[in-house]
């Protein structure tokens, strides 16, 4: 689980939002390992358009977490 944050977030809130996405995994039931990781706001959301965003939009989109199974 690869967590990421906008570049105004501290880069700890990135890993808290895989531990957190890790953790509800848990609760689901999920049987397998898993390993998170944050990464800041070191690799940026590609829009398709980011032109047609505001700031606020594109930092929403940096908020994010990613499910890499296998690695």
């Amino acid at each position: 689980v690869i967590g990421h944050a906008d570049p105004d977030e501290a880069p700890e809130i990135a890993e808290a939002r895989a531990r957190a996405v890790a953790a509800y995994l848990d609760e689901l039931g999920y049987a397998g390992r898993i390993e998170t990781v944050g990464r800041g706001s070191d690799e940026p959301f590609a829009a398709d358009e980011p032109d047609k965003l505001t700031s606020e939009q594109r930092a929403r989109l940096e908020r994010r977490v990613e499910y890499a199974p296998g690695g």
